[in-house]
């Protein structure tokens, strides 16, 4: 009977945490940002799409001020060198483009890779549902996920908090799936005339 009661009391701690998010590396989400930086918080729209394997990303985020307005294009896909075209908009006028091209063979980096050494953090409430919540600090830089019980997958919340900034995604939409190739097409604003 002792034996029972001390299994029973193991398969007990032992189910407290929820199993560890693994979220695809290559998706297409979108949904809420939020932007803080200093005393100044933009608020808008993303999407995001990333296909980790081909080695490629794009995000965009239209904020509700009409001045605010990025867009980046990585692209890791060569052996020799990589590109990255950064659209950043001012109003009315069309998006400028900024390449750069980085003489570097490093890969791109994983999005949520950092999962694998984050603690579960408990259950947290925001906006009335309660979520698991898991987190990591990495010298000065905080990552946080929620994630819906029974679905730890699925991101709903990703926070990024710096000294200086900090960064909330609310997830509306997530795809685990490679996205279309053409998602990652050279703006034309980059292509020059």
């Amino acid at each position: 009977m002792m034996k029972l009661f001390f299994v029973a009391c193991l398969v007990a701690v032992c189910s407290a945490n929820p199993p560890a998010p693994k979220v695809a590396e290559s998706f297409c989400g979108g949904g809420e940002i939020e932007f803080h930086q200093s005393e100044k918080t933009d608020i808008g729209k993303f999407d995001i799409c990333r296909d980790q394997v081909k080695q490629m990303e794009v995000q965009a985020a239209m904020y509700q001020d009409p001045d605010m307005f990025f867009g980046s294009l990585l692209r890791y896909d060569s052996m020799t060198s990589h590109m990255a075209y950064y659209l950043r908009g001012n109003g009315k006028d069309e998006p400028r483009c900024a390449p750069e091209m980085r003489n570097v063979t490093s890969t791109l980096p994983p999005f949520f890779d950092w999962l694998q050494f984050a603690t579960y953090e408990g259950q947290e409430k925001v906006r009335e549902m309660s979520y698991d919540h898991w987190g990591l600090t990495i010298a000065d830089i905080r990552l946080e996920l929620f994630v819906s019980p029974g679905n730890p997958n699925v991101p709903v919340y990703y926070n990024r908090k710096e000294a200086e900034d900090f960064v909330h995604y609310s997830f509306m939409s997530f795809n685990a799936t490679a996205p279309d190739p053409k998602v990652f097409d050279i703006p034309s604003q980059c292509k020059g005339p």
